[in-house]
């Protein structure tokens, strides 16, 4: 892998692919198994904080927490979403077949099957999870459309209202 080509627009499997999701818009499928552990996304940008995107430094939806108060994210005018965030493509579910590995990379959880959608839980990436956003979990937990007012949310059942798109900035 290039490191340069990883700064600038991060990491995706190549066993991955970006197309229509029953869950919302656009969603990450697998198109050969993924086994457990592997890595999947190497989220990339530079390092900014919260200040600086509060005055419009970076990107808007660019950004994603690595730490209290400070994000990796995208130059306003820099950014691409679709050619630099492809890893943004990921949905959610309250039972996630992908999980954080470290601030930067997400690994398969368990085995993932070709043609199967790969998923994240947005609890797990967000900044302050006291942020209550307006965001309807469609995860299959409980079905599309199901919704809660609580904003904390694990990986043992959908308690979380989240957004069916990713929560970046």
């Amino acid at each position: 892998h290039n490191p340069e080509e990883i700064a600038r627009s991060g990491w995706l499997d190549p066993r991955t692919e970006i197309r229509p999701s029953p869950i919302q818009g656009r969603g990450m499928y697998a198109v050969a198994p993924i086994a457990a552990g592997e890595p999947v996304v190497i989220w990339s940008g530079v390092v900014c904080t919260t200040a600086e995107i509060e005055v419009g430094k970076v990107a808007p939806r660019s950004t994603v927490a690595i730490g209290e108060g400070v994000y990796l994210g995208h130059p306003v005018g820099a950014y691409d979403r679709d050619r630099d965030d492809r890893g943004d493509f990921i949905n959610h579910s309250c039972d996630p077949n992908v999980w954080m590995a470290d601030a930067v990379t997400q690994t398969a959880r368990r085995s993932i099957d070709a043609g199967e959608e790969l998923t994240t839980d947005y609890a797990t990436i967000e900044a302050d999870e006291t942020d209550v956003k307006p965001w309807e979990c469609r995860c299959a937990l409980h079905g599309v459309g199901g919704e809660s007012p609580d904003m904390i949310g694990d990986s043992t059942g959908c308690n979380r209202s989240t957004a069916a798109t990713s929560p970046r900035s």
